[in-house]
């Protein structure tokens, strides 16, 4: 009887090892994402397109990285201390990181380069990479975001060496960052790719073509770039050489090159792409579908967008008269509104890795009030030397009926000094226009370009909007050098200050929508959805 027991054990488990390897573990897939355009180049330091992030957040990895749910991972440091003044970082490197050169970078090296170049990756790497970040030559897009190190200001404006900035390699695996001030952002800085570590040796060897091709890169991420295919593709695979706590479960990423924005809907469903962020329009064709999941990010207010550089609307009078004069209440919600907006900045972005939105109050907006529009609208006539105005507000064909009801609401208020007029267009028209400058006045979307809630009052809303202001420039840079409540109050009193001087008006809180294709799980978003990690996506087929 113990005999026949033990064989029926024996065939039981048998049969359950055989079950479990034909089973899908959803792990060594290939994944499928569009990117608008092929990223100009892959210099970490200087990159900036989302595309380009994306791919260097899968293929590199900083001191620390960005959890699913906010949260601060380790990277290439395993630990890290703080001051209690929060001013000085001291982080503990793993010993086992090192960096990835490819047979396309080996030529860059040398014919031995597997026995002559050292891939071990230190701390020098960092020090080198943010010396080189906020050096003035290097004219880093986000190096605004690093002035809060010691020295950082002085170095960025040519004034002092780099090696007076606050970054010590105490050792190979010990890191200190001396804080001119404490930044409740800072910890989420180091996971961007500015930060990201780079080897100077390897640097000096690209001659100036540092992330020009694969031939100028080597890699420390979960993957690296296996093909790089100019206007059409960029291949990812799998970094076996990779060390750290995130080894990709995914076997590679495909990128494939689409600013065809309206095609993206019908490929997710036909399984072209596993992820891909869907315009309205394209949400509205696929969100009935049972087999795709979807991610929705608050990132987005729409409203009265002004360009402060035309004729008019540089005024800030004219500005002031359109803005009491218009009624939002004529405007209604969208299908994909996520409500009134509370201000400029929408609530997906970040301060202190919490969302901005949540924290501050609704900031104080213009209210309609025509005795005020009528008065700000004479005083601008005045100072324009103009006897009337033509004004355009460009929308999409979605808004155009209810434009066209406020648009007659001002010509009530401004008499025949008023000459209004609605330009209605395709949404992704729109967008163009306004990012080129080819506008007066918009009641289009402002997406966040970037998760940080002062980067999104700093970058996006004055670039789209050609404001300059001394005051409000000066305002800015104080949050950057604030913390705790003084920057939440200084972002508030930054929003107020544009909607106060008519730079933009909002109306409306929305959502970007990301599809998913069946079976495929744990890609990861940013808190704006801009940059997508696929070191921990499985896919069940």
């Amino acid at each position: 009887m113990k005999r026949i027991i033990s064989v029926f054990l024996i065939i039981t488990m048998l049969m359950l090892v055989f079950a479990s390897c034909g089973k899908d573990t959803g792990m060594d897939k290939g994944f499928t994402y569009p990117i608008d355009n092929d990223p100009v180049y892959l210099d970490t330091q200087i990159a900036k397109d989302n595309g380009a992030l994306t791919i260097i957040n899968n293929c590199f990895e900083g001191l620390v990285r960005m959890g699913a749910d906010g949260k601060i991972l380790p990277g290439v440091a395993e630990s890290w201390e703080i001051s209690s003044s929060g001013k000085k970082y001291t982080f503990n490197l793993r010993k086992d990181a090192q960096w990835l050169v490819t047979k396309s970078a080996g030529k860059t090296i040398g014919e031995d380069y597997e026995t002559s170049f050292d891939t071990k990756l230190t701390a020098h790497d960092f020090v080198f990479a943010l010396r080189r970040a906020l050096e003035k030559n290097t004219n880093a897009p986000d190096a605004q975001r690093l002035m809060c190190i010691k020295n950082a200001k002085a170095v960025n404006k040519g004034e002092a060496k780099s090696n007076t900035l606050g970054v010590k390699a105490k050792d190979d695996y010990t890191l200190v960052i001396n804080l001119e001030y404490p930044d409740d952002d800072f910890l989420y800085t180091l996971t961007t790719s500015i930060c990201m570590p780079c080897d100077e040796e390897f640097f000096e060897m690209t001659s100036g073509r540092y992330g020009l091709s694969t031939a100028y890169l080597i890699y420390n991420g979960p993957f690296y770039i296996s093909s790089w295919n100019e206007d059409t593709s960029i291949s990812l695979k799998r970094n076996e050489k990779y060390a750290g706590e995130y080894k990709s479960t995914a076997a590679s990423v495909y990128l494939s090159v689409n600013n065809e924005i309206s095609s993206r809907g019908s490929k997710l469903s036909q399984g072209t792409y596993d992820i891909t962020p869907l315009a309205f329009e394209q949400y509205g064709e696929v969100s009935g579908s049972k087999k795709l999941s979807f991610t929705e990010k608050a990132d987005t207010v729409r409203g009265l967008i002004f360009n402060c550089s035309d004729k008019y609307m540089s005024n800030l009078k004219a500005r002031l008269a359109i803005c009491y004069g218009f009624d939002t209440s004529l405007m209604e919600a969208g299908e994909y509104t996520v409500g009134k907006a509370q201000g400029i900045v929408p609530s997906a972005c970040l301060n202190a890795s919490v969302s901005y939105r949540e924290k501050a109050s609704d900031v104080q907006k213009l209210r309609y009030n025509n005795k005020k529009a009528e008065g700000y609208w004479t005083d601008a006539l005045k100072a324009l030397n103009e006897k009337g105005m033509t004004i355009t507000i460009k929308c999409s064909y979605e808004h155009e009926n209810q434009l066209r009801a406020a648009i007659q609401n001002l010509q009530k208020t401004f008499g025949i000094s008023c000459d209004a007029r609605v330009s209605p267009m395709e949404e992704q028209a729109l967008l163009n226009d306004i990012r080129s400058g080819n506008y007066q006045i918009a009641y289009a979307p402002v997406k966040a370009q970037k998760d940080l809630a002062a980067d999104f009052l700093a970058d996006n809303v004055t670039q789209l909007t050609k404001y300059e202001n001394k005051e409000y420039t000066s305002l800015i840079n104080k949050v950057r050098n604030a913390s705790g409540n003084d920057r939440l109050n200084g972002l508030a009193r930054a929003e107020e200050f544009l909607i106060n001087n008519g730079v933009i008006l909002p109306v409306f809180e929305e959502k970007t929508f990301y599809g998913t294709a069946e079976g495929v799980e744990n890609i990861q978003l940013s808190a704006c959805g801009n940059v997508v990690s696929f070191y921990n996506a499985i896919k069940y087929e």
